[in-house]
């Protein structure tokens, strides 16, 4: 064992390369997944026999010791998954326990055998023949001339200990020779099982050393002739081949050490067995999936591991019979690939616990269950055409029952579980009032259609299940006829309200059509299209008792209210409301007060308003101002969620006018100007607003400011946002909370697939948020123009308002298609920010996406996008606030970027056009288009060369070679630059290569150089600056367009610093540190994280 360490050190210092000798077979995990049931007769195997040449001629007395010692650590070595550890008794794999077992890497043995040199100094394929080097040659051929040209290099001085170049020969390679045997079976697979016998010796042997004549030959010298260690200067040129020394005599065969062997279990099972000197063998059943193709045996192993571990295990055998014939057939392989793909990346939890049970997979690529909905879907819609007009097939009650009943004891985990959601052909909503709709039975309904002018009347005859995101229930009509309905985009705890029992509901121009499990349903999109039967009820309660009275029904809704059964006790209240006489002032304005209380806890603000106002008394009788007050208070409340501060401070002045002492109103008429102020001028506490944030509490409680902006029709895109006022870099153009936002944090946020088969397009995002924007805009009418005046893909209803049987109708498929187009990703409110220079920007906030944390913005959404902004924004909580990136005058287009501006411009473009479906043509892109692709590829290349060398120079590890390698950069990158067509665009291309300038400079303190270099850096992005003369002025150069950075501001207080340092405080050090602030509120957003970085600067 001593000598074996020696060995094995000798190699991981010298890199050396090893010789295998096989001794033992042991198994190797890389199998074919498939089993056989059937051990007939004439099968094809394989079968793998060591080369007799392979056989070393071992002159080592010691080696049968060394091989003994050495075989406790090869029963554990893992050669690059060739065979694996030892398994425990469960069959879950054991890391080694004895202290005397070594695992070996064997990374030269996976390297390939490099070529003997030969004459040609490109290919050394081949060995030349060794001779006697002469005095007279090493003079000759051993100087600089024929090694190397030093007429274009650099001296380096390069402290280094040149070692030995060393090579270890190999006998030969193992050559393992494989034996195919045909054989025939009647029904069942064969399997071929691979295995690599163990190194149970290794032989090290002395480095040789080459090097080029004149000629370009490879001549092979002693270690002491190395040019390396003669001169300082002269190259050492090293060629480390193999000899081969095997024997040319081949022994006898032996006996075979390798044969096929029928594994009998299945994926994730293991074996194990012992040998006769008692090693131990395992193996595991793994089979990779061939990703590269997708042939029968492939698509049997993606079968098969469905079956057993996945979605079809659980499945009806019909439908995991389906699914079956549907990868069997090969008809569409691209999604046959998904599913390889899925199940490799979730193969791991599979074998983590060999139960067949798979754990949730953390990736958000689709998974298994995804990719076989996505199937369903594509069946189902391919299939539309040639069902539709077909008759509605009828429909077993008891099924449907049944698949309702097993839907609610499962329920659905929103939270922890990755939901499909098709997104179906956009169909527009009823805008027909119920008087001009006929009737229609059940089966009267024909496959895939839109019942237009039709209103089928039924009653829920089910619990009510949540699927996803859609409530499902079965429903009758008239004659007894049973299907199964869904409804979608309502607030799934609403089912009760949503879908009562004992009611009529009227369901508007019923679409009939298939669900992805292929059973009928009445699928409902458009809330709208619902009505509940007897909403205009005079008498309320069930048919044959008798009828409450005002008081009862407010008695009733007090009781469902302590209940916490808003919606009940909100229509108790109105029906005694209804039912209240004239004489019963008192009452009605009771129930008027109460039902605006239940209005503001549904989120009902625009009608909680509207009953608060009724429920205030004409003031003659003083004893009715406390509850007088409460309406004022519940009035105020509502506005305040509307955003109407005007009308909050209204109602909050007319409470306290009745008690001036009430101290929540009081409180309230402070939150409440506060807002106003805000509102007119834009100045925020931000230090306290972003204390107050957290990812449990990540909504801002400000209002928006909107005065420096406009809305007009742009010159490009549509309507786009301009300025009202002249305003400088670092001014406030725009902050505005989201009218609608969702985090993951959310009691309501889940993630899900929307598939568009449309587009043929699957993206992960939120459908949450569309489901919250519907009821928000359905529950609050007044908001619903603020929405729609936005547009997406799909124009819907458009900015048209319509309103029947007392509801706003509202397009649910134009919502969608506008959040879509409209919706930003928004950070989680992070604590770090607060005091984090530029915490706020994209660098140090992980910006969400569609998926995690997102928000639909009304005004910001106006914003057309350029590649050259002059805005930049950020995000506070559920807020955004955006500032000017440099002077814009008024009347001047607002502009803000949708991608990733230092991109090329195809990807710039292929961004665009993918996602917002427009092709930009901003100055950078109409530019750079005219550019070659050669010219825009070099600069990128040299751009990414100077961003890291500019690094190495900051951190003072480049030298002063690595300065002199900048201005040589730098004069290549202008090179790249049209002066005529860049005149008005930044140069962004060695930006950081300055900075790095700029910090060497100041370390040297050469400030003159540090000083221009600082300007030049501005120059070449826009700016204009002016340090001179004991003063500092910033400026946009004439018409051009700008660029700014976080490293702007670091320098511009690098050089307050240097005047600090060097003459104290002065008017230019005051100039540079408020340009410097202005810098940092256009880049961060917020002046959080201002006064530490200015410190740490000082």
């Amino acid at each position: 064992m001593h000598k074996l360490k020696s060995k094995i050190a000798d190699m991981q210092n010298h890199h050396h390369q090893t010789t295998a000798i096989p001794r033992k077979p042991v198994p190797n995990d890389n199998t074919r997944n498939r089993r056989s049931t059937d051990s007939m007769p004439n099968s094809p195997t394989i079968r793998m026999v060591p080369n007799r040449d392979s056989v070393l001629d071992n002159t080592d007395t010691n080696k049968d010791d060394d091989a003994d010692a050495l075989a406790p650590a090869l029963s554990q070595m893992d050669l690059g998954g060739s065979f694996r550890n030892s398994m425990d008794s469960t069959g879950l794999v054991t890391p080694p326990q004895s202290p005397t077992q070594h695992k070996i890497p064997r990374r030269s043995l996976e390297k390939p055998l490099p070529s003997v040199p030969s004459h040609d100094e490109n290919d050394y394929g081949a060995a030349q023949p060794r001779r006697d080097i002469s005095s007279a040659d090493l003079e000759r051929k051993l100087g600089v001339d024929g090694v190397l040209d030093l007429d274009h290099t650099e001296d380096t001085t390069i402290h280094e200990r040149m070692a030995p170049a060393v090579v270890h020969n190999t006998v030969r390679r193992d050559v393992h020779e494989i034996v195919h045997e045909q054989r025939t079976r009647d029904i069942h697979e064969h399997h071929v099982h691979h295995r690599i016998l163990p190194i149970m010796d290794i032989e090290v042997k002395p480095a040789r050393h080459f090097i080029k004549d004149d000629e370009g030959r490879c001549t092979e010298i002693s270690e002491s002739q190395i040019p390396g260690r003669a001169s300082k200067h002269t190259q050492r040129v090293v060629e480390e081949v193999w000899k081969d020394t095997l024997p040319k005599t081949k022994s006898q065969p032996g006996p075979r050490l390798f044969s096929a062997r029928d594994f009998s279990g299945s994926q994730g099972d293991a074996w194990a067995a012992e040998t006769p000197e008692g090693a131990k063998l395992t193996e595991q059943w793994t089979g990779r999936l061939n990703m590269a193709g997708v042939g029968e045996p492939e698509r049997r192993q993606i079968l098969d591991l469905l079956k057993r571990n996945f979605e079809l295990k659980s499945m009806p055998p019909e439908t995991a019979e389906k699914y079956g014939d549907k990868i069997l057939s090969g008809s569409d392989n691209v999604w046959i690939r998904q599913l390889a793909s899925a199940l490799q990346s979730e193969k791991p939890d599979i074998f983590a616990g060999l139960d067949g049970t798979p754990k949730a997979s953390a990736s958000k690529a689709p998974d298994v269950a995804t990719l076989l909905s996505m199937q369903d879907e594509n069946e189902r819609v391919a299939s539309a055409s040639s069902r539709c007009g077909q008759k509605r097939s009828a429909a077993g009650a008891d099924a449907i029952f049944s698949k309702i009943e097993n839907a609610t004891k499962e329920g659905h985990a929103l939270k922890e579980s990755r939901h499909f959601v098709p997104i179906i052909e956009p169909y527009p909503p009823c805008v027909l009032p119920l008087k001009d709709l006929k009737t229609v039975k059940l089966s009267d309904l024909t496959q895939e259609t839109h019942h237009r002018g039709r209103a089928l009347l039924i009653q829920r005859v089910s619990p009510v299940a949540r699927e996803g995101t859609a409530l499902i229930s079965a429903i009758k009509d008239d004659n007894g006829d049973v299907e199964n309905i869904e409804l979608h985009h309502v607030d799934t705890a609403l089912e009760d309200h949503m879908l009562p029992e004992r009611r009529t509901i009227v369901i508007k121009e019923p679409y009939l059509t298939l669900r992805r499990d292929g059973t009928a349903t009445i699928r409902i999109d458009h809330p709208t299209d619902i009505v509940l039967g007897n909403h205009d009820l005079k008498v309320g309660g069930p048919k044959g008792k008798e009828a409450k009275t005002a008081s009862q029904w407010k008695q009733t809704g007090n009781e469902l209210l302590g209940q916490k059964k808003l919606w009940q006790a909100r229509d108790a209240y109105r029906n005694g409301s209804v039912v209240a006489g004239a004489d019963e002032q008192r009452l009605i304005l009771d129930l008027a007060r109460n039902l605006a209380r239940v209005d503001l806890d549904l989120g009902r603000y625009d009608e909680a308003v509207d009953a608060a106002t009724k429920a205030v008394s004409d003031g003659s009788d003083s004893s009715m101002n406390t509850l007088d007050g409460k309406a004022h208070y519940r009035a105020a409340s509502a506005s305040y969620n509307l955003r109407e501060y005007g009308k909050a401070q209204d109602c909050l002045s007319k409470l306290i006018k009745l008690d001036k002492n009430d101290a929540e109103g009081n409180r309230e008429m402070q939150r409440v100007q506060a807002r106003l102020a805000e509102k007119k001028s834009g100045k925020y506490e931000f230090d306290k607003l972003v204390g107050k944030l957290s990812p449990q509490a990540p909504r801002a409680d400000i209002a928006d400011y909107t005065e420096p902006v406009e809305v007009k029709e742009a010159p490009v895109g549509g309507r786009g946002l301009f300025a009202t006022q002249d305003l400088k870099t670092g001014d406030l153009v725009l902050c505005e909370k989201a009218f609608s936002s969702l985090f993951e944090k959310d009691k309501n946020w889940f993630a899900a697939w929307e598939y568009n088969h449309g587009k043929l397009s699957m993206a992960s995002s939120t459908v949450a948020l569309w489901d919250q924007v519907m009821q928000k805009v359905l529950q609050n009418p007044s908001t619903i123009e603020e929405v729609t005046q936005l547009v997406g893909d799909y124009a819907g209803l458009g900015a048209m308002k319509v309103h029947v049987d007392d509801m706003n109708v509202v397009d649910a498929f134009q919502v969608r298609s506008i959040i879509e187009s409209n919706t930003f990703g928004i950070p989680t409110p992070s604590k770090q920010a607060q005091t984090r220079p530029f915490g706020f920007t994209a660098e140090f906030q992980q910006e969400g996406h569609l998926g995690d944390n997102t928000g639909l913005f009304l005004k910001t959404s106006m914003m057309n996008h350029s590649c050259v902004p002059n805005t930049r924004k950020v995000f506070v909580g559920d807020a955004i606030v955006i500032r000017a990136t440099r002077p814009i005058k008024k009347g001047e287009e607002l502009v803000q970027s949708y991608a990733q501006t230092d991109a090329d411009v195809a990807e710039r473009r292929g961004m665009l056009e993918s996602t917002w479906h427009f092709r930009c043509n901003c100055k950078l892109c109409a530019v750079e288009e005219r550019e070659s692709e050669d010219k825009r590829k070099n600069r990128e290349d040299l751009e990414s060369r100077a961003n890291q060398l500019g690094m190495a120079i900051k951190n003072g590890s480049a030298g002063s070679q690595g300065v002199s390698k900048a201005d040589v950069l730098l004069k290549s990158i202008k090179g790249t630059y049209d002066p005529d067509l860049y005149k008005p665009l930044p140069r962004k291309a060695g930006m950081y290569l300055h900075v790095g300038l700029i910090h060497h400079y100041a370390r040297q303190n050469q400030r003159t150089r540090c000083t221009s270099m600082i300007t030049s850096l501005f120059e070449m992005l826009g700016w204009k600056l002016d340090i001179g003369g004991g003063k500092a002025e910033l400026d946009r150069k004439e018409d051009s367009e700008t660029h700014i950075v976080p490293e702007l501001v670091d320098v511009l207080l690098l050089a307050r610093s240097m005047q600090l340092y060097s003459g104290g405080r002065s008017r230019q050090t005051e100039q540079l540190e408020s340009i410097a602030r202005e810098l940092y509120l256009a880049i961060n957003g917020v002046p959080c994280g201002w006064e530490p970085f200015l410190r740490s600067k000082t």
